[in-house]
């Protein structure tokens, strides 16, 4: 879920700047957040904690495989057909618009499920000034 609201959320500025959308952005990054979480990062926490000693290279070269990896799927996915889509340039009144409505949009959804878990402490503000 988090990749989906991620993909969702950097859309409109992907757009903006680069007048391109990525297609298979959400399965690249299916594929490649496990190897980042899961082998990559742990390699990196584990090269920290061998830096002080002078051995951190034992670890920063797992690391550089899991990071191969990651590259592989950005060029495998890059080279599907239709993995991008060109668009025209976005004026940045629309992006403007999409951000102000996406944000009236979360805040609607966040205030609506604090009403709806009142149990949960959260309170709103005009129940506060009540």
């Amino acid at each position: 879920l988090a990749s989906v609201v991620a993909t969702l959320a950097t859309a409109p500025f992907t757009i903006f700047h680069f007048n391109r959308l990525p297609l298979y952005s959400l399965v690249a990054n299916l594929l490649a957040i496990p190897i980042a979480e899961l082998w990559v990062m742990p390699w990196g926490m584990i090269a920290l904690l061998l830096m002080p000693f002078g051995l951190a290279g034992w670890a920063t070269a797992p690391m550089g495989w899991g990071i191969e990896g990651i590259l592989a799927v950005a060029k495998w996915t890059a080279s599907l057909p239709g993995a991008v889509m060109v668009l025209p340039e976005m004026p940045i009144a629309a992006l403007i618009a999409i951000v102000i409505l996406a944000t009236i949009l979360n805040l609607a959804v966040s205030y609506g499920a604090a009403k709806a878990m009142p149990w949960q402490g959260v309170e709103s503000q005009r129940e506060v000034a009540v």
